[in-house]
């Protein structure tokens, strides 16, 4: 809407963006204490607003403009977005001018990244949704935007499981609806481990990595088992499983892939030990399993595993 006077390649044209841009900082219209005054017509839809800077190594680069029309609320997962969105473009911007620098910020790039291509589906399938079921589709905002919440917010290193199980499940809802029936996910653990203490994002990594490598490349129904176990009083195992198989396929080698080997490095590093992190287990066309070793830890989320000698 409004794009009888709003085109590509328009100067600015409100003097809001011009201050979101110079100040580096988010404005936010929200249509009911302030409002969107376009300067092009005076009939303009276009009625409230939020204005994100696109920030590249402390240099304002561009900036993300999402509206809403007059007689809508701009919902607050409307505001995650806009800003997830232009912090997702700053690192892509930042990984492409720079990839030198990536092999010195692969743990911090690891833990809030945000696969682009996921978003991308992601918003293509909301707004088909939208068309048929509305409340659907603003549940699936919902979820999208605490995803993108949780990806800017990544002081911590570390999570309890029931927090990333809550993460892994908003995740694989936007991702069903993509795949619909051809989707199914599996999570069995015991509830005595929903307290202990796991690297943020590893699960949605593999989860996600289960997925983009095999479930859709497969033209039967995909299912993806995760089981979470302990294999002693102080070792933790996570397997994700999925009925793909297709690790050698994608790695005839049979070394991880570049997700695999950040994850991997992740834990190794986090808990300083290489009896920890990840390992492969392939029946070709048939299951592909990959197995996380943690040490059990309930307490400090911060806490650094030293190997008793």
């Amino acid at each position: 809407m409004g794009d009888d006077h709003h085109h590509v390649g328009d100067v600015i044209a409100t003097g809001l963006v011009k201050k979101a841009i110079e100040a580096s900082e988010i404005i936010f219209i929200d249509g009911y204490n302030n409002h969107f005054r376009c300067k092009k017509s005076r009939y303009c839809p276009l009625h409230s607003a939020l204005i994100a800077p696109v920030v590249v190594n402390e240099t304002v680069e561009g900036a993300i403009l999402l509206f809403e029309p007059k007689h809508r609320f701009f919902p607050k997962m409307n505001r995650e977005l806009g800003k997830g969105l232009a912090s997702l473009l700053s690192e892509q911007i930042l990984a492409s001018r720079y990839p030198g620098l990536l092999a010195q910020a692969e743990y911090q790039y690891l833990r809030t990244r945000v696969d682009p291509h996921f978003f991308a589906n992601a918003l293509t399938t909301i707004s088909a949704i939208s068309r048929e079921d509305t409340k659907e589709a603003r549940s699936l905002m919902r979820k999208l935007a605490s995803l993108m919440r949780e990806r800017v917010n990544s002081e911590k290193i570390s999570n309890t499981l029931e927090h990333e199980l809550v993460f892994l499940k908003n995740y694989i809802d936007i991702e069903k609806a993509r795949f619909s029936n051809q989707l199914k996910l599996k999570i069995k653990f015991d509830n005595s481990l929903s307290n202990m203490i796991i690297p943020r994002f590893v699960l949605q990594l593999l989860v996600e990595n289960a997925i983009k490598h095999g479930i859709s490349r497969m033209f039967d129904p995909g299912l993806i088992e995760v089981n979470i176990y302990r294999e002693n009083i102080d070792l933790i195992k996570i397997d994700v499983k999925d009925n793909a198989g297709l690790f050698y396929e994608n790695k005839p080698t049979g070394k991880k892939g570049h997700g695999m080997e950040l994850a991997d490095d992740l834990v190794k590093a986090q808990y300083n030990s290489n009896d920890f992190g990840l390992s492969v287990n392939c029946k070709p066309y048939q299951y592909t399993i990959i197995t996380v070793t943690l040490p059990f830890v309930t307490e400090n989320p911060e806490y650094t595993y030293e190997k008793q000698v």
